[in-house]
């Protein structure tokens, strides 16, 4: 079970890695759970920005990750 969850979190950063800049900043920001007001002061956006641009970075993400966790498993 361990070296399924470690596969998992490798596949996820991998995925991470190859997504557009500033949705994987927003991800990566998201995973240190920061809020929305943190994030937007960190990337200069509007709080509206960063939930858009984390909506569609979570769509992407599932899209790219689409298969994976039912390979793991």
């Amino acid at each position: 079970a361990h070296a399924d969850h470690h596969e998992l979190i490798e596949r996820l950063y991998a995925a991470i890695r190859i997504m557009p800049g500033l949705e994987r900043a927003l991800v990566l920001l998201m995973l240190d759970d920061l809020s929305y007001r943190e994030m937007a002061e960190i990337t200069g956006l509007t709080e509206n920005q960063v939930g858009v641009g984390l909506t569609r970075a979570r769509k992407r993400l599932a899209g790219l990750m689409k298969g994976v966790i039912d390979e793991v498993e």
